[in-house]
């Protein structure tokens, strides 16, 4: 008897329950639009900083912070612990402006890593979109742009009979394929590289 009793008060709480567990589940919109809160809201911190990328020679490296507005781009010497921008971000954005005929601003350049040439006079870099989220979105198998630090000028890097993209010419320091980290810089461990003191 008490057994019976037990059992009809379980199924009069789970009548009364499931409608509010069905209610509380959300709809496919919600959540899309939850997934999107993060790329929403990311860039109203301010010097919010990305990892660090080393240079190949070790001592320097750069950073990629928000601020009002957007990013910037920082580098950064360990030996000398000073910093500055990495480059003139309203002359690229000028530069990029004028080869992708749309306008790109300063610091809402169109992308987020780049790869700098061992004589600081050259960036190689892969230009991406926003999505409808805001996130800005690189494709992998996106062009590779080369871009002088001397003269602010930009040119797509040709591709060679192979397919291949070749290497760099005007602006120095180009090197082949698209950006990345193996052959131009070094990740390095926070033990091995003093980052806490000189990036801010």
């Amino acid at each position: 008897m008490r057994n019976t009793s037990v059992l009809r008060t379980t199924a009069a709480l789970a009548m009364f329950l499931l409608p509010s567990l069905s209610q509380a589940q959300g709809t496919l919109h919600d959540y899309r639009r939850a997934m999107t809160l993060r790329d929403r809201y990311r860039d109203l911190a301010v010097d919010v900083a990305d990892p660090p990328t080393w240079i190949r020679d070790a001592h320097r490296f750069w950073y990629r912070k928000t601020v009002t507005g957007g990013h910037e781009f920082i580098l950064v010497d360990a030996t000398t612990k000073t910093r500055g921008p990495a480059f003139d971000h309203t002359r690229l954005a000028d530069a990029l402006t004028s080869v992708l005929n749309r306008k790109i601003v300063p610091l809402d350049l169109p992308f987020n890593r780049f790869t700098l040439s061992d004589d600081l006079k050259s960036i190689e870099l892969q230009i991406g979109e926003r999505s409808p989220a805001g996130a800005l979105v690189v494709p992998p198998q996106a062009p590779t742009w080369i871009c002088s630090l001397s003269d602010y000028t930009c040119r797509r890097q040709e591709l060679q009979r192979d397919g291949r993209e070749g290497r760099g010419g005007r602006g120095g320091g180009g090197l082949a394929g698209p950006v990345r980290l193996s052959s131009t810089s070094t990740e390095a461990s926070p033990a091995s590289h003093p980052t806490a003191s000189t990036r801010r």
